[in-house]
């Protein structure tokens, strides 16, 4: 190829002129080299808008998701009755309440998001119940400080029910100019609410109010097992019957639950708030019978039934009646 090219530049020479085919061969190879270039160039000029585009937002993104952590994780409840962090407004709007212990104050922080930004403003008083009252400053109010713009998350903030987890989610978006420079993004994370004391002017956590794990009964054994119990010609029979030990020793609930298979026959009488003992009683005697009908009589045999409040393991108590003649 250069060989050629160099001849031609001699004929050229020799001949003071060229064709019209060898300029567009030339202006052919001339792009056949430059394409590459010019779509490198393209290409890395591309780059660099997108990076001066998103880089600030991605920092802004971040700066705030930063000052929100450590707010929420600083929050404090002002009162007995009020909750110190809560998301409202649908998502769009977070209250954090807090307490400035430089200043001496109680600090309301708003966040919230309107025509996709995210605004920030402090109300602040040595009166908690004044920072409680405060309502939520007018949108021109000078107060407000804007955080980030591009915010097209919905909801940005929630808050579950019965939940010390706050939901933030920023996603940022440039498809409010003409021409967007970059796809929307994400940032989100939740975080924990430690527990203040309520009217702490230090924020010193308190220990989370857990409940004591349920141990459940595993055996219970009961005394008599077995018994007998005669009918009399005019008095009812009764029994005691007993619970003579719970297993494990340190079960939770040690209360009984106490149950007759024919309740007609023999009935169990127990007080729910002493319910280791119960006493059995034969509702039956022998004048509700007839002579001939009670020498006919085959009673049955009945199961007092002993079971645990929790866990739910039981013991029986057999018992046999008889006729007495």
């Amino acid at each position: 190829m250069t060989l050629l090219i160099k001849n031609r530049i001699k004929a050229i020479y020799r001949n003071q002129g060229i064709t019209l085919v060898e300029v567009l061969v030339v202006l052919v190879l001339l792009a056949v080299v430059l394409a590459p270039t010019v779509n490198a160039l393209s290409t890395a000029d591309r780059i660099w808008s997108h990076n001066k585009a998103i880089n600030p937002c991605i920092a802004q993104a971040n700066t705030s998701m930063t000052r929100i952590s450590r707010e929420i994780r600083g929050a404090v409840q002002p009162s007995g009755t009020v909750d110190s962090v809560w998301a409202e407004d649908d998502g769009q709007r977070l209250i954090i309440y807090g307490y400035n212990e430089t200043d001496s104050k109680w600090e309301k922080i708003i966040y919230q998001v309107r025509a996709n930004k995210l605004n920030r403003i402090v109300i602040s008083d040595t009166d908690p119940s004044a920072v409680i009252s405060a309502a939520i400053p007018a949108e021109s109010n000078t107060g407000w400080t804007t955080l980030l713009e591009g915010i097209t998350s919905n909801p940005v903030f929630n808050r579950p029910v019965n939940s010390r987890t706050v939901e933030v989610n920023l996603q940022v978006s440039d498809s409010g100019q003409v021409n967007p420079r970059f796809p929307p993004f994400d940032l989100a994370s939740a975080y924990m609410i430690r527990s203040r004391e309520v009217g702490a002017i230090t924020g010193a956590p308190v220990p989370d109010a857990t409940e004591p794990p349920v141990v459940p009964a595993h055996k219970i054994i009961i005394s008599p097992e077995s018994t007998k119990m005669i009918i009399s010609e005019t008095n009812t029979h009764e029994q005691q019957v007993f619970i003579t030990e719970i297993w494990p020793a340190n079960a939770t609930d040690k209360s009984i639950t106490w149950t007759s298979s024919k309740s007609e026959w023999v009935a169990v009488d127990y007080d729910p708030n002493d319910s280791l003992h119960a006493t059995m009683k034969l509702m039956k005697k022998q004048s509700d019978w007839s002579y001939w009908d009670f020498l006919n009589l085959w009673p049955p045999d009945v199961t007092i039934t002993a079971t645990a409040n929790t866990g739910g393991t039981s013991a029986t108590c057999k018992i046999n009646i008889n006729k007495w003649l």
